[in-house]
């Protein structure tokens, strides 16, 4: 426990999951702080892109229908949300704000967005999405956000409560399909008989020089 180094799948998943999210984060100018919603939106892409082995896509395995690519959106563009899915406007307001996109709803069909004047992440199932826009002016500092607000009814057994959702827990059961596109030997054996036999002893003289030399065990005699 608390090695994932020492554990190649879930060492090169990690690399993979922090590769996107940074590449989403650098082109928005959104806070930092919202790593998170980044992070459930990768996870949302991953369960519905193929694999080499698995010829279902996660989401299609674990749901039993292939997912609609229609309802992506580019992570962190600029949204216009209508008034009237949120509040009465007055009759002389804006019938739309702008908003950014930042991730995709759990329990039902639908989109969060921030709303960066009143600093409060909204939900909407509808929007026009500026998807060749994603340039917005923030400074960085270490605000706090709101609780979404949403208008949105659940769409069969919804548990959702007044919390700040659990972001880490998502998608977990669907990451055991994906494990298997990452064509990593499952042993030595296996290693020796690999086309890439000689990177991977490379990787594993590597791994046993590095665990030697921070004394990870001790030789005995037998």
């Amino acid at each position: 426990p608390y090695t994932p180094q020492h554990n190649g799948v879930s060492e090169r998943r990690n690399r993979t999951l922090l590769d996107m999210v940074r590449s989403m984060m650098s082109q928005t100018t959104l806070l930092k702080s919202f790593w998170d919603y980044a992070l459930e939106t990768v996870a949302c892409i991953l369960n519905i892109v193929p694999t080499k082995k698995v010829k279902k896509t996660p989401y299609e395995v674990w749901h039993g229908q292939a997912p609609k690519l229609s309802y992506l959106k580019v992570w962190g563009c600029e949204a216009l949300v209508k008034r009237d899915t949120l509040t009465k406007p007055d009759k002389l307001e804006p019938r739309s704000i702008k908003c950014i996109f930042i991730g995709y709803l759990k329990e039902t069909m639908g989109y969060s967005f921030y709303y960066t004047p009143e600093n409060k992440v909204l939900v909407a199932r509808n929007a026009e999405f500026l998807e060749n826009n994603t340039s917005l002016n923030h400074e960085e500092d270490d605000l706090e956000i709101d609780e979404p607000q949403s208008d949105i009814s659940p769409i069969r057994r919804s548990t959702r409560t007044r919390h700040a959702p659990d972001r880490m827990c998502l998608y977990i059961d669907a990451e055991e399909h994906e494990l298997g596109d990452l064509d990593e030997p499952a042993n030595y054996k296996a290693a020796l008989f690999d086309p890439e036999s000689e990177k991977w002893l490379n990787v594993m003289n590597v791994e046993m020089q590095s665990m030697k030399d921070n004394e990870v065990w001790v030789l005995v005699e037998l």
